[in-house]
């Protein structure tokens, strides 16, 4: 739902924002999302997609953990999952720089 969401709204800003640099840049650009069904099979693809592997780290993540060690909080964290985080937090900090 999140990401359905945050693709109907990119697909509002992108109408806006080409309308305001058609005006500026006196460009002859356009976005139609009604009449290109390509771009409705492309958002509904990258819609998919991220949902999907939006999910696909926590269930990996989850899979590891026997519900009996869970809830007696007896669960240690192996190497590869240490640096995995780390690559992902060090991944995000070098995304928000730029």
């Amino acid at each position: 739902m999140i990401v359905a969401s945050a693709v109907m709204l990119a697909a509002v800003i992108t109408m806006l924002a080409i309308v305001f640099c058609k005006s500026a840049l006196e460009l002859s650009l356009s976005f139609n999302i009604l009449r290109d069904p390509a771009i409705i099979l492309f958002l509904l693809t990258v819609t998919v997609v991220v949902t999907a592997l939006a999910g696909f780290y926590p269930s990996i993540v989850l899979s590891r953990f026997t519900p009996v060690n869970a809830l007696k909080s007896k669960l240690t964290s192996n190497a590869n999952g240490i640096s995995l985080r780390r690559g992902l937090v060090v991944f995000q900090f070098i995304i928000a720089q730029h």
